[in-house]
Parts: C-alpha cells; sequence; structure tokens
C-alpha cells in the first residue's frame, strides 16, 4: 500500500486498517507522520498476512490531538488466477509495463507475426517482483505477441 501526502498539519500517524466485509475493521500497522509538512511525503506498508478472496484497506490519519479522518476504502481481489497477467498501456508508442504473479512474468518472450521471437531486441526491466517495463523504441509499428509463463497477450505498438 502506497499513499502520499501534499502536505501535513498536525499529523502524528496512520494506522493501516483490513476488513473482510467492509464492515469490522482491524488495525494492521501504524506509520508515524511528519507532523507538519509543506512538502508532498511518501509512505507506504506492506501486509504480509493477505487474505484469499477480497480484502478491503483504508488508512486513518490520526492527529496530535487525537482527531482522525479516514481515506477512502480500496479494494483488493486475491480470488484472480496465478496467471493473470496485465498489460498497458495498449496500444504503445515507447513502452509497456506488464504486471502478474512473480512466477507467471519471471518468463517474458516477445514475438512478430511471423512469430519470430524478437526478445533480444528490447530493453525489460524489472521494477519489483510483479511488474516489468518493457521499452519498445526499437520496435517498428505493428502488431507483437507478449509471452509469459503461461499466457500470451497481443500488443499494438504505434
Amino acid at each position: 500500500m502506497n499513499w502520499e501526502t501534499a502536505t501535513e498539519i498536525n499529523n502524528d500517524y496512520f494506522t493501516i486498517e483490513k476488513s473482510n466485509d467492509a464492515i469490522n475493521w482491524k488495525s494492521i500497522g501504524e506509520i508515524k507522520g511528519a507532523g507538519n509538512s509543506s512538502q508532498s511525503i511518501n509512505y507506504s506498508y506492506r501486509d504480509y498476512k493477505l487474505l484469499s478472496g477480497i480484502s478491503y484497506y483504508r488508512l486513518k490519519q490520526i492527529d496530535f490531538d487525537g482527531q482522525y479522518t479516514y481515506s477512502q476504502v480500496e479494494v483488493i481481489d486475491l480470488n484472480r488466477p496465478n496467471n493473470f497477467v496485465n498489460i498497458y498501456p495498449n496500444p504503445a508508442s515507447k513502452q509497456i509495463v506488464v504486471e502478474g504473479s512473480e512466477e507467471e512474468i519471471s518468463t517474458i518472450k516477445i514475438y512478430n507475426v511471423l512469430s519470430k521471437e524478437l526478445s533480444d531486441q528490447a530493453v525489460i526491466t524489472k521494477e519489483n517482483d510483479q511488474r516489468i517495463i518493457i521499452n519498445l523504441e526499437n520496435f517498428s509499428p505493428g502488431l507483437y505477441y507478449i509471452k509469459t509463463k503461461t499466457v500470451t497477450n497481443k500488443v499494438y505498438k504505434r
């Protein structure tokens, strides 16, 4: 979970809350706030105890005087299959982002419409375990196939 504040006034800390029904909430962590700041600040928290199915998350921002506000609720669905792959933007001009499970995107191959592998012509950057960036600037406009371990997707290069 990542979030950013533009400014902070009287911000003591954030509590990360989780629910499996969006009614009953449980605190799963705390992150110290900056107090007072006029600069944007990035925060992050990783939940290592994921629930199967749908989970709901929200932030509770608590001031030094005890007053608090809640963020919007974010929904995470872990029912999607392990071989789920998301590729965007499509069509693309310069690069694409490939997101999926670590195992699924551990193998990436690029093919043209004649089934010729072109993976060695692409600059592939692993951003994290679930996200890869593929630079397409060396590719001519047209249709390409991006194959991960078990899934093949069409991508159009402008």
